[in-house]
């Protein structure tokens, strides 16, 4: 019983594997920085827009232009700052139907000298627990800093069907010190897929739920 869970439930990852599209991008060339929320410059098909990203309520805006910008990154530990607010955050919502599957997540990011010199990224699928990538220790001076990371093989980033919260968590700096997204073209982008799957595999979706809720009520008995 366990195995034929596995292998639809395996199945339906396979059936629905696609190639990769920017899914989702924000570019804030032209912005003062210190803008409330900001929306992003492109959303895919299959994707609810607008997209919007924000600041967590422990760090406040900071005007600098082309940049979605911030102050207050006190904190010395990403459990901290995590707790305090210390984050930038957007939420990626597929239409009805759609499932995401999130393959690479690319952004770029400056600071000052003072502004917080640890990053990490971390999303709702585990309530905010993997570090999926990590800057440490990077230069300031507003020196543009790029990241790119492969999340292909986060399982839990694979055939979402509901919304997926990123955080860039900050932490190491002063209170006065900033930090914010900008660098030549679009300064955060995301790749994926939303997909549709197709009848056969919203099937074998089906069998493997109720394959799992027969097994659960049987271990229950």
């Amino acid at each position: 019983m366990r195995k034929l869970a596995a292998c639809a439930i395996g199945a339906l990852i396979t059936a629905g594997a696609a190639q990769a599209d920017l899914l989702v991008s924000f570019d804030f060339a032209g912005a003062a920085g210190n803008e409330v929320t900001s929306n992003a410059n492109f959303v895919a098909a299959g994707i609810s827009g607008p997209v919007t990203i924000s600041r967590g309520g422990g760090i406040a805006a900071a005007a600098n232009g082309d940049r979605f910008n911030a102050n207050g990154w006190g904190e010395t530990s990403a459990a901290n700052a995590l707790a305090s607010g210390d984050y930038f955050e957007w939420t990626i919502t597929p239409d009805t139907g759609f499932f995401l599957s999130i393959t690479q997540i690319a952004f770029q990011v400056q600071r000052s000298n003072t502004g917080a010199s640890n990053l990490v990224l971390r999303t709702s699928v585990d309530s905010y627990t993997a570090n999926l990538n990590t800057l440490n220790n990077f230069i300031g001076n507003s020196a543009t800093v790029t990241t790119l990371f492969d999340s292909g093989g986060v399982s839990a980033l694979q055939n979402v069907g509901g919304a997926i919260t990123f955080r860039v968590i900050g932490w190491t700096g002063a209170t006065t010190g900033t930090l914010g997204f900008e660098g030549p073209g679009n300064d955060i982008q995301i790749w994926g897929a939303a997909v549709v799957p197709e009848p056969a595999s919203m099937a074998l979706m089906t069998m493997g739920v109720g394959v799992v809720a027969l097994m659960r009520r049987r271990l229950r008995l």
